[in-house]
């Protein structure tokens, strides 16, 4: 028999053991199964990520027109992430790192502002004269800091968690994609906003 024929005789045996009976349950649990979830794991991250992103991006922009301001209803969804907790670990080793370390961070803000909000409330309840009050503007003022700082480096982080994750979970056929943000233009946007708020609000 031709060496080439001895093969290709080969090869086709192989894949028909591999495509029917229990070969076909193995290639589904071992490659098609996991790599399925991996990427319905990726695309919901992606999504919530890019939902974050613009939130930030928004915050960072209305920050620069009222420095020091945290807003006590300012809150990143945490919903995907906590629903496939338990998957996280399924993700090529880039995005999974970038994932855990951006919802570190996005824990990290949702809890400054509820310390910011709680010590500003005690802040307004203090009378003026009391020696509480300079500690507890202090207080604030530090939280509000930390917010911008780690807001800024959560927005840096949730790009590249986007893009990490759709280079090594889509592949190059694939239509899924999640926008990037882009800091300027929504600056622009919302700073573009506040002014045309002001203008029909008028002088105070």
């Amino acid at each position: 028999m031709n060496l080439s024929v001895e093969i290709a005789a080969s090869v086709a045996s192989l894949l028909s053991g591999l495509f029917g009976g229990a070969g076909a349950t193995l290639l589904w649990e071992l490659y098609l199964k996991p790599r399925r979830e991996r990427k319905s794991v990726g695309r919901t991250i992606a999504g919530e990520t890019s939902l974050n992103l613009q939130l930030i991006a928004l915050q960072l922009a209305a920050g620069e027109h009222n420095p020091g301001a945290v807003p006590s209803d300012f809150r990143l969804s945490t919903l995907a992430f906590e629903a496939l907790a338990s998957s996280i670990g399924e993700l090529p080793t880039e995005p999974r790192q970038l994932v855990i370390l951006l919802y570190n961070r996005v824990q990290y803000l949702n809890r400054l502002v509820d310390l910011y909000s709680h010590t500003v409330d005690k802040l307004r309840e203090t009378p003026g004269e009391s020696p509480a009050k300079v500690a507890l503007d202090r207080e604030a003022r530090a939280a509000s800091e930390a917010f911008y700082r780690i807001l800024e480096r959560t927005f840096e982080t949730a790009n590249a968690t986007i893009v990490a994750l759709h280079s090594t979970i889509e592949g190059p056929f694939s239509r899924e994609s999640r926008l990037t943000g882009d800091f300027d233009e929504v600056r622009a946007r919302v700073h573009q906003g506040l002014k045309e708020r002001d203008q029909r609000l008028g002088p105070d």
